[in-house]
């Protein structure tokens, strides 16, 4: 799997991956500390190995296992240290966490490494909001389509009728920015009849199984594909919930093939 990434990543540097979110797991065959802080893992394997240059983004920093392991301000500095170019730290640790973190990064991390995540940051926003021409998308639709997994049918003639079934939002999360569906139910709301319900991570939520198990329906997950409706007559994973994944399950459902 290494060696066809860096195959990939060296001969398409142009469709290569432009962000890299790092998660706080430990990987014991190559560092004790979590992956976000690991100088191995974000500069032997990920820079080093398989030759990834663009922008890595740390997850939340006010994860527990860094925020009650080493705490935020430590982390942020490790993290920066290690070769991480961009922070997620949220807006409810306060005026004075956000403080002690800012100077953390200007006591311990060298200017040069920080000017090297700056740029990184710019020529990510740069590719995102262009301003001479529109970026280029049909690389992550066309990723979108064939991470499609279909079982069943789940194509409709007419427009269908869609609900989106969401649990409450977590502080890393946050609210979902797309949605296939024009109306959201969560938990303890009554759930209207539709042709489609769309779900995410369906096998940690009971009421949501629940919901989406009808007979004849189709189920759209879009996050971890562990659970399957025995009643519905489509499903079909994204593995994703991104806008391209959304266009592509979309399309899939108005009758086109998925890649």
């Amino acid at each position: 799997m290494r060696v066809s990434l860096t195959a990939y990543i060296r001969a398409k540097p142009t469709a290569s991956v432009q962000t890299v979110m790092t998660a706080h797991v430990l990987v014991p065959a190559l560092d004790d500390v979590p992956a976000t802080l690991s100088p191995a893992v974000i500069g032997g394997l990920l820079r080093g190995e398989l030759g990834y240059d663009g922008m890595v983004l740390a997850d939340a920093l006010e994860m527990k296992a860094v925020s009650e392991t080493v705490g935020v301000p430590e982390s942020a500095v490790r993290a920066l240290q290690a070769g991480v170019d961009a922070l997620i730290v949220g807006h409810d640790l306060g005026e004075e966490a956000v403080r002690a973190v800012l100077e953390a990064l200007v006591e311990r991390v060298p200017e040069e490494r920080l000017r090297e995540a700056a740029a990184r940051v710019r020529r990510v926003a740069a590719w995102a909001h262009p301003t001479t021409a529109p970026a280029d998308r049909s690389v992550g639709a066309e990723a979108a389509r064939r991470a499609l997994r279909v079982e069943g049918d789940a194509s409709f003639d007419a427009p269908p009728r869609i609900v989106e079934l969401r649990p409450v939002a977590n502080i890393a999360a946050g609210e979902a920015e797309h949605s296939l569906a024009g109306a959201v139910v969560r938990e303890g709301e009554p759930v209207p009849d539709a042709d489609v319900y769309v779900v995410r991570d369906a096998h940690r939520h009971a009421w949501m199984r629940d919901a989406a198990d009808v007979e004849g329906a189709v189920v759209v997950e879009v996050g971890l594909p562990l659970w399957r409706p025995s009643r519905a007559r489509g499903y079909v994973a994204t593995h994703d919930g991104s806008r391209a994944a959304y266009d592509a399950a979309a399309e899939l459902l108005r009758g086109g093939v998925p890649a």
